[in-house]
């Protein structure tokens, strides 16, 4: 109220606040994960395995499908034959 009866915006208040804040404790960056790792096809395969209830059998057949599915896009990819944008 003071602040509007001397014609002042509020934020002046809130930079002088800032400003006595204690420094370093807004400076800190939050914590990065380090050590990330990639997802193998191993791992998304015992993944499903156990939410599915998977056979050995199957699990054997979904890691051959998740391997045709990565290797395929870069095949295609490599294909001279195959028109590319001009």
């Amino acid at each position: 109220m003071l602040l509007a009866a001397l014609g002042m915006p509020a934020w002046i208040l809130f930079g002088v606040l800032a400003v006595g804040q204690t420094p370093g404790i807004a400076d800190k960056k939050p914590e990065t994960r380090t050590g990330y790792r990639r997802v193998t096809i191993d791992d998304q395969v015992h993944r499903m395995a156990r939410s599915l209830d998977l056979s050995e059998t199957q699990q054997t057949q979904l890691k051959r499908i998740l391997e045709y599915q990565q290797i395929q896009p870069r095949r295609i990819r490599e294909d001279g034959s195959i028109p590319g944008e001009e």
